[in-house]
């Protein structure tokens, strides 16, 4: 359609199908010339990591999700705000669920009684836990590793992502069994 006004009224007319093919020929030759730029942005030469964004509640449980899917040992710099405040019921349903799975679990966490009080559970709730003096680690976050994913959930401001990349995981993982292997539990 070509719209023509006149005054505060505007009129409406065909464009002729000669026109139409025209268009989308000047479309085609503008895709063809940034073609070239386009390659360059998409870089097929490698995978790319994948991140996958969530907000509130409803989003942090589907990050929780996630992680269950995996059948292996997660991993995870945790934190107190895990097992507290409003977070309290949501990190107790997913250990309970992940213990149900048989998945295993790792976790570092500063000196709190919430992780405390976690560690006296390890051995019923499949988990090793190693506690830290909260000036070697304190956290308002947790980072945890599985598979080839990482997540990351800030339960105080109620968000969190998973990034999906080996490569990444894997440098994450390394970093995870550095600091694990240093300190005692």
């Amino acid at each position: 359609l070509r719209r023509v006004s006149k005054g505060k009224k505007h009129f409406f007319t065909a464009t002729s199908p000669d026109a139409l093919i025209e268009m989308q020929e000047n479309n085609l030759r503008r895709l063809q010339q940034m073609l070239p730029e386009l390659k360059a942005l998409h870089n097929t030469s490698g995978q790319k990591p994948k991140i996958f964004y969530y907000e509130g509640e409803t989003g942090i449980d589907q990050i929780n999700e996630d992680t269950l899917k995996y059948k292996g040992e997660i991993l995870a710099f945790t934190t107190p705000r895990f097992v507290s405040g409003h977070s309290r019921s949501t990190g107790s349903a997913y250990i309970k669920k992940r213990v149900a799975l048989g998945n295993r679990t790792r976790i570092i966490g500063e000196n709190a009684l919430e992780i405390q009080e976690l560690q006296k559970r390890d051995a019923e709730e499949l988990r090793e836990t190693k506690i830290l003096s909260p000036d070697i680690y304190s956290s308002e976050v947790e980072i945890g590793i599985y598979g080839n994913k990482l997540y990351v959930i800030d339960y105080k401001e109620q968000f969190g992502f998973i990034l999906e990349g080996s490569e990444i995981a894997s440098v994450m993982k390394m970093i995870f069994e550095i600091v694990w292997s240093k300190w005692k539990a």
